[in-house]
């Protein structure tokens, strides 16, 4: 998708950065992604919390990418070929090139696979944004230890730093965060 709405000649840069439905449901490709979503709170169907976590992971990740350094290899939007892969397995999405993965796809793929499996829709904002963003980057395992390590450094909670946030660790943020 190419946005149409042109800046000094050129873009806003394309490679799917545009919202393909507008405020009345009507296709279009001419709305950058935060004016729908992150302004008037109407893209696709996330939670407010979701939707800042994901602006805030978009602004962070780039389009295409095949740096040899990464260890990831091809990365659209910070998604992986491999976690595409994984997606497309689960039924996630249907893409199964990294080159034509959406905007909407990868957030499907961040809602699915690292918000809810993080936890982060358990947490209050900023807090949830933070876990979310350690959880792409991180992976979830370590996003998770990070947590139980900081409650129980901080907090003097005894959780066992797995990694797994469950009942017990949500149960001791939510106390821990009732403190004020």
């Amino acid at each position: 998708m190419a946005c149409k709405k042109k800046k000094k000649g050129k873009g806003c840069g394309g490679g799917g950065c545009c919202v393909p439905y507008d405020a009345a449901g009507e296709r279009s490709r001419n709305r950058p992604l935060f004016f729908y979503g992150f302004i008037r709170g109407d893209y696709m169907e996330f939670s407010d919390n979701f939707r800042r976590s994901l602006h805030f992971v978009f602004g962070n990740e780039g389009g295409l990418s095949n740096h040899p350094a990464d260890r990831g290899g091809p990365t659209m939007m910070g998604i992986t070929s491999g976690t595409l892969a994984a997606a497309n397995k689960q039924g996630i999405v249907s893409c199964k090139d990294i080159r034509k993965l959406t905007r909407e796809e990868a957030a499907e793929i961040y809602e699915v696979n690292y918000w809810e499996r993080s936890h982060a829709n358990d947490m209050p904002w900023p807090l949830c944004c933070l876990h979310f963003d350690a959880a792409v980057n991180s992976g979830i395992g370590v996003a998770g230890r990070l947590l139980q390590r900081t409650l129980n450094s901080l907090f003097h909670t005894e959780l066992l730093v797995d990694g797994a946030i469950g009942p017990q660790t949500l149960r001791e943020l939510k106390r821990v965060l009732a403190l004020g």
